[in-house]
């Protein structure tokens, strides 16, 4: 889903929590559109995932909580990034937005219906795709959560998500066969990227064999 306004198709507004203003629902927490025109009218019935809500468009103008909340009852199955997790400090954060969908849904403001159709679209999808097999796992949840608690964040993991990251960049461009970078002793080559911590061990290992430290104070 994307954070747009329709106003021609919702015509519900909210009190912006940034500024007091009165402003639109944009899509991802559009009712309306999320489930009487997606679900209803068009009779799509796959997963629905919403882009960032932890943009300041969504973040600033209706709080963290709030929003996931709204995207639950307007039709959202998986609410993509509620908060920004930098460090294992930044937990709390997420535990709240946990806390709020949960006493929403204890107090009737979400359906626990509407929790379990997301639910049933997620596991259907895992299955179709070959991530979970009803049939012949019998492990029990304790062991299942072992496992998942050893593999998820892993070394191994992280390994597999940089290579998927790696091998999804396309170069549109490649003028004098610049490409692949390969530096030599004494070269230096800057790498901007949109954060801080957006540097890759793929970078490093792409760059002679000159020492980490020397490495990246160079960059």
């Amino acid at each position: 889903t994307a954070h747009i306004q329709y106003p021609q198709v919702e015509k519900e507004t909210a009190i912006s929590k940034k500024d007091g203003s009165e402003i639109r629902l944009p899509a991802t927490l559009s009712k309306t559109i999320l489930t009487d025109l997606v679900r209803n009218e068009m009779h799509y019935d796959g997963i629905i995932v919403t882009d960032a809500l932890n943009m300041d468009a969504i973040s600033q103008n209706f709080g963290e909580t709030d929003a996931c909340i709204r995207a639950i009852k307007a039709g959202v199955d998986i609410c993509l990034m509620p908060t920004i997790l930098r460090s294992k400090a930044d937990m709390p954060k997420m535990d709240a937005i946990l806390d709020g969908v949960e006493a929403a849904v204890n107090s009737g403001e979400i359906s626990v219906d509407r929790i379990n159709e997301s639910v049933k679209r997620i596991l259907s999808l895992k299955e179709k795709r070959g991530i979970l097999n009803y049939t012949s796992d019998t492990r029990t949840y304790e062991e299942k959560l072992a496992v998942a608690n050893e593999q998820v964040g892993s070394e191994q993991n992280r390994d597999i998500e940089r290579n998927i990251s790696a091998q999804a960049v396309t170069v549109i461009k490649n003028n004098d066969n610049i490409l692949p970078l390969k530096p030599q002793a004494g070269q230096k080559v800057l790498l901007l990227g949109a954060y801080n911590n957006s540097g890759t061990r793929t970078w490093y290992e792409t760059c002679d064999r000159r020492s980490h430290h020397q490495r990246k104070s160079r960059l």
